[in-house]
């Protein structure tokens, strides 16, 4: 019979839910397990936070229309399958978006490419959240 065991939880946090508090339940789960005390023990090894950005947002609001603008069709709103570096700054008062070009499917695959057609769409399209953003127009070249 073995004399150790380790599980690892990759519990996601969703933005409406409390960082803490969801730990916390883990903890609890595990003191109700009816082991004996202190042969149970939770380690956080990382964590951060869910974050969704608010639909009102100004950087929300500029990228619709920017979007809208270059392609001529209004956004769609995902979610991001994968891992952002938004998740460090979700504890920060800011708006997190992700946005890029591609299909997220195809991300860090084998010959991963994006359509240049895209990659332009999407260069007009951070130039447009900026004029909005800052109030500002971008001369192109």
């Amino acid at each position: 019979m073995p004399d150790h065991c380790a599980i690892e939880i990759d519990r996601r946090i969703l933005p409406d839910e409390d960082f803490d508090a969801a730990l916390g339940e883990l903890r609890r789960i595990v003191d109700a397990a009816g082991e004996p005390a202190g042969t149970l023990s939770v380690e956080l090894l990382t964590g951060t936070p869910g974050f969704s950005a608010p639909e009102d947002g100004a950087g929300v609001r500029a990228f619709r229309e920017a979007i809208t603008a270059v392609t001529g069709r209004p956004p769609e709103r995902l979610n991001v399958v994968g891992a952002s570096d938004g998740r460090y700054f979700a504890r920060d008062p800011a708006e997190i978006i992700v946005f890029g070009p591609g299909d997220g499917a195809d991300s860090h695959q084998p010959d991963e490419s994006v359509p240049l057609v895209e990659l332009v769409d999407a260069a007009l399209i951070l130039a447009g959240v900026v004029e909005r953003l800052l109030g500002i127009r971008m001369e192109s070249t």
